[in-house]
């Protein structure tokens, strides 16, 4: 077993429960690590054992973007979960055996002390289907040739945000209320 991961991506977002922080964006700084078979993909070359660390932090950014979250704790509770769900169609990587999510509000609180939040998820996750106060996230796998076109807005690994998607795929969906 082995860590991937990335650290220090900073991201410009909505997120917070003060009223100003419901209008205007702040920076983030997220950082996520995954256990995988380290060892599997370093002598095999078989990436599909592990997990890409830029996919990592493309699903990060997407979800902080496109959240529009109250809590970071909301954040890392969805980043963790979904690294430790079995692989979806059209999906070419391993289930994290734990991941670990760190995010910061570096300027939230003034005089440079800095905000965060850790979260670390062990074992396998199910499942993936939140509601919360600002809406709903849930993955949502597509058999062959069948056809994603909302309401929300998706994330397809090796695709990026999509608001259209044909099978097999597997999505990342967030819904506002």
């Amino acid at each position: 077993m082995g860590t991937i991961g990335f650290r220090d991506l900073v991201v410009e977002v909505i997120v917070g429960i003060l009223p100003h922080e419901r209008v205007t964006p702040q920076r983030v700084v997220v950082s996520v690590w995954a256990d995988v078979d380290v060892p599997r993909v370093g002598l095999t070359g078989e990436l599909a054992a592990g997990i890409d660390y830029a996919e990592l932090r493309d699903v990060a950014a997407f979800v902080l973007r496109e959240g529009r979250f109250r809590l970071l704790e909301s954040v890392a509770v969805v980043l963790g979960t979904w690294w430790r769900l079995a692989p979806g169609p059209g999906e070419s990587r391993s289930r994290a055996h734990r991941v670990g999510v760190a995010l910061e509000k570096p300027d939230i609180l003034g005089g440079g002390t800095v905000a965060e939040v850790r979260w670390e998820g062990n074992g396998p996750a199910d499942a993936l289907s939140f509601e919360l106060p600002e809406g709903y996230v849930f993955r949502h796998e597509l058999g062959q040739g069948e056809t994603w076109t909302g309401p929300g807005v998706a994330f397809q690994i090796g695709v990026g945000t999509v608001d259209r998607a044909v099978g097999p795929a597997t999505l990342l969906v967030i819904q506002l209320k």
